[in-house]
């Protein structure tokens, strides 16, 4: 909600939370350190932060984690079986988190 007393809301934009219906701002991943870090983001509208910054990615336990060496994470919103591998690493599934030289 963009003010108090009106009757409309307006979606949080990205990198940004409402914890509650009713809220009168939206929080900001990276300064929720109880909840989150700096490493945590979010989509436009979203009520929780789930979405990784550049260098980190999507765990299977909903959890950003630090990207591997050999793998590309220079985007946000890496997931798990969306991390790329670079050449001369490989992993044995698409969500392994484990990365071999």
């Amino acid at each position: 909600q963009s003010a108090t007393g009106q009757s409309s809301c307006e979606a949080c934009e990205g990198g940004k939370y409402v914890d509650y219906v009713g809220a009168s701002s939206c929080v900001r991943c990276s300064e929720d350190s109880e909840n989150y870090g700096h490493e945590y983001s979010s989509y436009e509208g979203a009520i929780r932060c789930d979405k990784c910054t550049a260098g980190y990615y999507l765990s299977k336990n909903d959890k950003c984690i630090e990207c591997p060496r050999g793998t590309d994470c220079s985007g946000e919103g890496m997931m798990i079986t969306s991390l790329e591998v670079e050449p001369k690493y490989y992993r044995f599934t698409e969500s392994s988190e484990h990365i071999y030289s």
